[in-house]
């Protein structure tokens, strides 16, 4: 990652890796008591936020060191957080400390100024989180920090540097400061204005003006009037509905129809008024009544996701909680058919209903918005239809509802993630004020919270101008245009002589730092070593033995698997990050629309889902970690995850794809164990966003589906079923590659799948019962090879159709007979 195009003189640029050791920690089993709670405080990645970190809230014991990658690094050291909310954020070590798996630790090298990586780094936040990998969440690796160049400048001008920086930052957080609180008074104002209109003090002065006017208490009367006339007719069109079905001639069911109105009418009970006893005194032309009283009250719901007929080409806008956030909801993003409302009972609502947040993640519970557009809502909201009479009615109680949104999300009723409901809805007590007034109480509120409105996009552009001059200094500072050069200034050039040789220097002497080396100055390494079980030691040392990342990797992060994956190349991800099997399976069950756990790990958008509900809930790990917790909660606690209702496919189904996702998972092992030394499991695989999108593109260039990435991982979990059920069971091994005619005389009699390669370029891919046949049948071995064809028999025949090399008969003739000399690789 590099844009210096030119650098001031004197000055350098180097590679974080050339000039440091970055490294990662890990958290200790949370299961063992005795990890946690000693004197070494250990920082993750939550705890950093751009400043300097002093204190941290949980501390680990010598044992938890021993027993976990965590390790304890100096104060003065640069940390930058991998994942979790907060990627990106930086922060400076007030204090020696160990950190977790989510928090890389940047040690500065003497004669460079931690202050002046932290502000390069801070500069290149929004570019690293954006390079990060991860799919639903940004994971920046340690190999990317490695890969960042950094600006050297000389010693003197990085203070210099990071003296006027400061000058500079300090007046423009005053003026932000400034700007903030303004802002948070313009919050407090605006509940003010909110909640002296429905308390009657807005209007105060409107009323003594005004003072012959109805009072709220006959306006809910004749509101109640007209409930049960409206619900008596709805009731009444209901029973003439299902006795015109039942057979009831028009004449049978008027005449009917006045005994069935007097009985439905015994039957109607009118909404409770509230309980007055803990509300406040009112003016007295107002009256307090329930939602229930003023309005009809109902929900929506979501139609089957897997029922195409239900989405596909569909017209009726469908809304969802995320809408509340607006004042209005004047625009749609999902849509419905016809045949969703019918065969779901989904209401349409029509513009000017108000709908509020039954339930959704931060502050969307209780909040409340308007409909400008007819649409039908999932479960999620309740909708508030008024008479078409009472307009005025309903635009203040929207008022009404915005000003007690604090209290509303209080009555939500549940355990972990409270919800309102119905009930609740209905029981909400809106202090009714008379019909004229409710008009001047919206006419006041609009226009004060106007004049609101204006201020705040003052603020916002102030502090969105703040952001960019900040930007722009940060820019100037690192072009060298900041500060003046001094040429008596030591050029860059000899500190980067001196840090790497002091790197050589500490590489070949290979001394170990221990906790007290660290408080003493007297390391010879860049990390503590410590003592850890045999386990331990056996895991570290196989870490220690896989092969360096090579300079390409390090400048071309992209290709390169981040350190904190590498510990869960095995089949033990709990060794390295704690995750609570009830977090994972809420997590589950938030994002669960009846598939398997298999459909989550096989689709990338379901997985995307599940990490997001992940994330929300507070789990603070790699996805990669967090998928294989799902499979092991799917195999130790099976009671913990909801039942699979819907199936994906048929496995019958998934037989042309078994060559295809076998062939790309060897290919995959193979690159990673080139790159990193070791090779990922097949659940590792799977589990790994990054290396499942690997996996997809490597089957999606085999030509067999079109690009389509689905059935090539579910196959490949029908691989992982297998090898765990059967001991037969392989994913194959490719044999080593031989020269063509040599290959075919070793080939073996039984069935197989066979790669022909031209130098790296495979020719010809394909399952074949007996391939000594097939490559004599099809004239490889002979001078005819003209007449070769595209097409091998073989076990599978459906295999062999979407598998087949299409290549032209006469390329793969010119490519036998020139010097690359194809290759033949036999899979057993």
């Amino acid at each position: 990652m590099s844009d210096f195009d030119d650098v001031p003189r004197g000055w350098s640029t180097a590679l974080i890796g050339e000039i440091t050791t970055t490294q990662t920690g890990g958290t200790p089993s949370r299961s063992n008591a005795s990890y946690f709670g000693g004197s070494i405080p250990w920082v993750k990645s939550g705890e950093l936020g751009d400043s300097v970190v002093r204190s941290t809230q949980e501390s680990i014991t010598d044992l938890g060191l021993a027993a976990s990658n965590a390790k304890v690094v100096p104060a003065g050291t640069l940390c930058i957080a991998l994942y979790g909310a907060t990627v990106g954020r930086l922060g400076i070590l007030g204090i020696d400390a160990s950190t977790n798996q989510a928090v890389c630790a940047i040690p500065v090298p003497s004669g460079f100024d931690t202050r002046f990586a932290y502000y390069y780094l801070f500069s290149k936040r929004a570019e690293l989180v954006a390079q990060g990998k991860g799919g639903a969440q940004s994971n920046i690796s340690n190999g990317l920090v490695r890969s960042v160049a950094i600006p050297v400048p000389p010693t003197n001008e990085q203070r210099r540097i990071v003296a006027k920086l400061e000058e500079l930052f300090s007046r423009l957080e005053a003026g932000v400061a400034a700007l903030e609180g303004a802002r948070a008074k313009l919050r407090r104002l605006r509940a003010s204005v909110l909640k002296s209109a429905v308390e009657g003090r807005l209007t105060a002065d409107w009323r003594a003006e005004h003072k012959d006017i109805e009072p709220a208490s006959e306006l809910l009367e004749r509101i109640l009037v007209e409930r049960r006339e409206r619900q008596l007719a709805a009731q009444l069109d209901k029973w003439r509905a299902r006795k015109a079905k039942a057979g009831w001639t028009a004449e049978r069911i008027a005449a009917a129809e006045p005994a069935e109105r007097t009985k439905l009418a015994a039957k109607y009970q009118e909404p409770k008024g509230p309980a007055t006893d803990d509300l406040p005194e009112l003016p007295a032309t107002w009256c307090w009544a329930t939602v229930e009283a003023i309005c009809d009250v109902f929900t929506g719901t979501t139609p089957n996701r897997g029922t195409a007929r239900f989405y596909e080409n569909g017209s009726i806008p469908w809304i969802t909680s995320t809408a509340v956030n607006h004042d209005f909801v004047d625009k749609e993003t999902e849509f419905v058919t016809e045949a969703a409302t019918l065969e779901t009972r989904l209401a349409l609502y029509p513009a000017g209903t108000l709908l509020i947040a039954l339930y959704g993640e931060g502050k969307t519970r209780g909040m409340v918005t308007e409909l400008r557009i007819d649409a039908t809502i999932n479960q999620a909201l309740a909708a508030l239809c008024f008479p078409r009479n009472q307009t005025g009615l309903r635009d203040y109680s929207k008022v009404f509802l915005k000003a007690n949104y604090a209290s509303l999300r209080r009555k939500a009723a549940g355990g972990m993630q409270p919800n309102l409901n119905l009930s609740l809805v209905n029981a909400i007590a809106v202090a009714v004020p008379p019909l004229a007034e409710q008009a001047e109480i919206v006419r006041r509120v609009d226009e004060q919270l106007s004049r609101i409105d204006a201020a705040e996009k003052v603020i916002d552009t102030g502090l969105a101008r703040a952001k960019r001059l900040r930007q722009a200094i940060l820019k100037r500072a690192f072009a060298g245009r900041l500060v003046p050069q001094d040429p008596r200034d030591e050029p860059a050039s000899m500190l980067l002589e001196r840090i790497r040789a002091e790197r050589a220097a500490a590489a070949a002497s290979n001394g170990k730092t221990t906790r007290a080396s660290i408080k003493n100055g007297t390391g010879g390494g860049d990390a503590p070593a410590r003592k850890g079980t045999k386990k331990e030691a056996t895991r570290v040392a196989a870490v220690a033995k896989s092969t360096p990342p090579t300079e390409s990797a390090i400048r071309n992060p992209q290709s390169a698997i981040a350190p904190k994956q590498l510990s869960l190349l095995g089949d033990e991800p709990e060794a390295a990050h704690a995750i609570d099997a009830e977090q994972i399976a809420a997590a589950f069950q938030r994002s669960h629309d009846g598939y398997s756990t298999d459909y989550v790990l096989a689709s990338p958008e379901a997985n995307a889902r599940f990490l997001d509900a992940a994330a929300s809930l507070g789990v603070d790990a790699p996805a990669v970690a967090i998928n294989k917790h799902l499979l092991i909660v799917r195999k130790t606690q099976k009671g913990l995850l909801p039942k699979t209702s819907r199936r994906y496919r048929n496995p019958a189904d998934l037989d042309p794809f078994e060559f295809v996702a076998e062939w790309a998972v060897r290919i995959v092992q193979r690159k990673v164990k080139k790159e990193l030394g070791r090779e990922p499991s097949l659940d590792t695989l799977l589990c790994d966003p990054e290396l499942a999108k690997r996996f997809d593109e490597i089957a999606a260039k085999l030509k067999a589906l079109d690009g389509k990435r689905l059935p090539y991982r579910w196959f490949a979990l029908a691989l992982r079923k297998r090898k765990h059920s059967d001991a037969g069971g392989l994913v194959a091994e490719f044999a080593e590659p031989l020269p063509l005619e040599e290959a075919v005389a070793k080939a073996p009699k039984g069935p197989g799948v066979y790669q022909v390669l031209a130098g790296d370029r495979p020719l010809y891919v394909a399952a074949a019962d007996d391939v000594r046949k097939q490559l004599l049948v099809h004239g490889l071995t002979t001078g005819d090879a003209q007449r070769v064809v595209p097409a091998w028999e073989a076990r599978k025949p459906q295999t062999v159709a979407l598998l087949a090399s299409r290549q032209r008969a006469d390329e793969l003739a010119s490519a036998a007979r020139s010097t690359l000399r194809p290759q033949l690789n036999l899979v057993l």
